[in-house]
């Protein structure tokens, strides 16, 4: 199936040290678009793809945006003080300067976009008037032109309605401009691969063949910074047509399914924890089935960032479908496919310790328990043992709180210090400083059983020392 989104080659994994950090380190990144094999990137290409990094950034049209509003201040100035005052002559000069910086950025986007600028008509008229504005300028700043009095009128207005057509683009850049929008998303979306061409950008990529991970497709204020649905649904319908389902895996967000033509599954996550085991079988039965149904069928998977949980159910399905046989092999693909090197070093795999250890859960249920839910075991909680204390909050434990709870109802709230709530069970707290451990026991909790979710709480306000 050709996919013109870039598709990551297998590179060097990841590696958990002891003290709990991840790190990866990836290989030459490899890419194919639209071609049944894959081409590695030139010197050219990388360097393109950062140029347009640079001049798409929120940053740099901010700078160009200042410098149309100085223009603009200098178009009135000089029209008030005339060609008779010699400041205009100074104001000229600036004018003048500042449409060289214009005329900068018009190649520049040139050279980032290539073939791609001269089809957006949004762009052609950005050159038209530039070019012509640049033009006037210097036909402005001729000798002759400034001593014929009887000419000043008709040499005035031709470059006074370029600079108001440069207002009016300005206005638009600003208020809804694709280049802050783009900037903006960027930003938000740091070093995630993304999905650029024939008129599309987006926080969008494809972990294997038949996987695409997404941020949120949004609506309103919230498509400035992330993906708009409107475009990841044009951009699914273009390059799928009736072959992809969304699964959305937020629980604190939804949108009108309609625009994927009804094709989207929700599994309810909270945003940084982890899904109900059963979910994880659920999820992967699912992609089976639809996959199954037609070669060409694709899942887009997101979650809010498109990071851990989609990091997480991606991994799921990777192992159920073969692409990955352990859970190791498909986070470490996930993460390579997800980063991006090319515009920084942030590790873009999921992160969350629980998150990874549910995937080797999974991995577990599909080799051991023949992809069924394991028997159900009652335990009693004892004892909980936190390690490197000292850098939380007061470094000894008497700061902090927890709740144990399942998805369905919250079973207890604990202290390790008294406060008189009378609605807090304390427990013991033995602080050991040398080992930098602390030991809580005497839990007063009835015994549990599946999916169990214990979080800890601080009153100090600095958390980390």
């Amino acid at each position: 199936m050709n996919n013109p989104l870039y598709i990551a080659k297998q590179a060097s994994p990841i590696s958990e040290n002891s003290d709990g950090h991840v790190k990866i380190s990836f290989g030459e990144s490899v890419l194919s678009v639209d071609e049944p094999k894959s081409v590695t990137q030139t010197q050219f290409d990388i360097f393109q793809y950062k140029l347009r990094r640079f001049v798409e950034s929120i940053g740099f049209r901010l700078v160009i945006a200042f410098l149309f509003i100085s223009d603009l201040i200098i178009i009135i100035v000089s029209t008030i003080l005339g060609f008779k005052d010699k400041d205009s002559r100074v104001l000229d000069i600036v004018s003048l300067s500042l449409s060289c910086i214009f005329m900068l950025d018009i190649l520049l986007r040139i050279i980032a976009q290539g073939k791609e600028f001269f089809q957006k008509k949004l762009e052609l008229l950005d050159l038209f008037v530039m070019t012509a504005g640049f033009v006037i300028n210097i036909v402005l700043m001729s000798p002759a032109v400034r001593h014929q009095q009887g000419q000043i009128v008709k040499v005035v207005v031709l470059p006074r309605i370029f600079r108001v057509i440069n207002l009016v683009r300005t206005i638009r850049i600003i208020r809804h401009r694709d280049h802050f929008k783009t900037g903006s998303r960027h930003l938000v979306g740091q070093n995630k691969k993304r999905t650029i061409g024939n008129g599309f950008d987006l926080d969008l990529c494809c972990i294997s063949d038949r996987i695409i991970a997404m941020s949120f497709p949004s609506k309103g204020t919230d498509a400035f910074f992330r993906n708009d649905i409107v475009d990841v649904s044009h951009y699914l319908d273009l390059t799928y047509g009736d072959h992809y389902r969304v699964y959305n895996l937020c629980s604190e967000r939804y949108y009108n399914t309609a625009y994927f033509h009804n094709r989207v599954e929700r599994i309810l996550i909270d945003d940084h924890n982890v899904p109900r085991l059963n979910d994880l079988i659920r999820m992967a039965n699912s992609v089976t089935a639809w996959f199954e149904e037609n070669e060409k069928n694709v899942i887009a998977v997101h979650c809010k960032g498109g990071k851990g949980r989609t990091g997480t159910m991606i991994s799921v399905a990777l192992l159920k479908t073969g692409v990955c046989q352990t859970a190791e092999e498909a986070l470490n693909l996930f993460a390579e496919g997800r980063t991006d090197l090319r515009h920084g070093k942030q590790f873009q795999g999921v992160e969350t310790p629980s998150q990874t250890r549910y995937v080797g859960y999974y991995e577990k249920i599909l080799h051991v328990y023949n992809h069924e839910m394991p028997p159900p075991k009652i335990l009693k909680l004892k004892t909980i043992v936190i390690r490197s204390i000292a850098s939380v909050g007061n470094g000894d434990g008497s700061d902090l709180f927890f709740t144990v709870g399942n998805y369905d109802e919250l079973l207890g709230r604990f202290q390790l210090a008294p406060d008189n709530r009378v609605d807090i069970s304390v427990c013991k707290n033995e602080h050991n400083k040398e080992e930098d451990t602390i030991t809580i026991s005497d839990i007063r909790l009835s015994p549990l059983k599946g999916d169990v979710k214990i979080m800890f709480f601080s009153t100090n306000k600095v958390i980390n020392n």
